[in-house]
């Protein structure tokens, strides 16, 4: 796996070849082990399309070796310190994507209990 990150990385045109690409094992605990890359860009507005060359890149390596990028496994928690009208009123944000309600989400599939308005 790091051999074809290794490869690949310096390949994309949109990186600085200085620094180096980093790559670093950043989750050993389960399998798949979990890598990360440390790429630079020239500025904030290349990194777009830096990355989207990057991760075609990535993808296409992976793919000619015969190796398929798992499912990124979100954990999504919800702290009982907050009181439960602030909860109704604005709900609860993913820190992947910004706006999307989980909380609104859980509620549609009945997974979360609405608080009983006495406790508010």
């Amino acid at each position: 796996m790091k051999s074809l990150l290794r490869e690949t990385a310096p390949k994309c045109e949109a990186l600085l070849p200085r620094p180096a690409p980093l790559i670093r094992l950043a989750d050993a605990s389960s399998i798949p082990y979990r890598y990360s890359l440390w790429v630079h860009f020239e500025g904030y507005m290349s990194s777009f399309a830096g990355r989207e060359e990057l991760f075609s890149s990535i993808h296409k390596a992976f793919s000619e070796a015969g190796l398929e990028v798992t499912a990124e496994v979100q954990d999504v928690r919800f702290e009982r310190k907050r009181p439960a009208n602030r909860l109704r009123r604005g709900g609860a944000h993913c820190r992947f994507c910004d706006g999307c309600d989980f909380l609104h989400l859980m509620r549609e599939a009945g997974r979360v209990r609405e608080p009983d308005d006495e406790l508010l």
